[in-house]
């Protein structure tokens, strides 16, 4: 079997130019398919052009996160301004088209796929929530129930690769915002499978 390597993609956060120049990385190092885990939206200034690309690229799945939701539903925007997590002049509506908007509307929070054989989990924060870190969610839930191998998670811009009732928890950090959790790089998930064994790593950019 050919090592099939696949990139694990969170909190883009509109910032397209960042997500181009990992993007290219990615494609430069063989990678062929691509998993995007939501906050696609909210924060930069290029919305439509972060999203237009992400369509562009071979995605085997594709989650909601928080902050889409802010943009996406009324709702959720008056809850994130009320509880102070949205920033001053910051456009709701981000100028996405109605279409933009419905696919956003019709994605999951939460879904499960195979890839090779081995079963994936993948979500935003945790199985049950966008807006929930998967630290906080394994304090009070197990990972039992979900039956995977592998459990995919953004929300925090925080990376890190555990071990936890069996299930591989894989928390990639954020591909569009640099950080003092990735030393000041862009971050994107590796999973590489080749014939037996799966391996996952956190891959960090210079970005300037």
């Amino acid at each position: 079997m050919q090592k099939h390597s696949i990139a694990v993609l969170s909190d883009v956060h509109s910032y397209y130019q960042e997500l181009k120049c990992v993007v290219e990385h990615c494609l430069s190092n063989g990678v062929t398919d691509f998993i995007v885990l939501g906050d696609v939206v909210y924060g930069g200034s290029e919305p439509g052009k972060s999203l237009e690309l992400l369509h562009s690229l071979n995605t085997l799945a594709w989650i909601r996160g928080n902050t889409d939701d802010w943009v996406i539903f009324e709702e959720k925007w008056k809850e994130a301004w009320e509880a102070g997590h949205l920033e001053e002049g910051n456009n709701k509506n981000h100028s996405l088209s109605n279409d933009e908007v419905t696919f956003l509307r019709n994605l999951p929070i939460c879904q499960k796929i195979e890839l090779d054989g081995y079963q994936v989990t993948c979500c935003h924060g945790s199985p049950k929530s966008n807006k929930e870190g998967i630290e906080e969610y394994i304090k009070s839930c197990s990972l039992n129930p979900l039956d995977s191998d592998l459990l995919l998670c953004g929300h925090t811009h925080k990376p890190a690769i555990f071990e936890h009732e069996g299930v591989i928890v894989f928390q990639v950090g954020s591909t569009g915002i640099k950080n003092t959790h990735t030393d000041d790089k862009l971050n994107y998930g590796l999973i590489e499978i080749s014939e037996d064994e799966i391996k996952c790593s956190q891959v960090y950019i210079n970005f300037k």
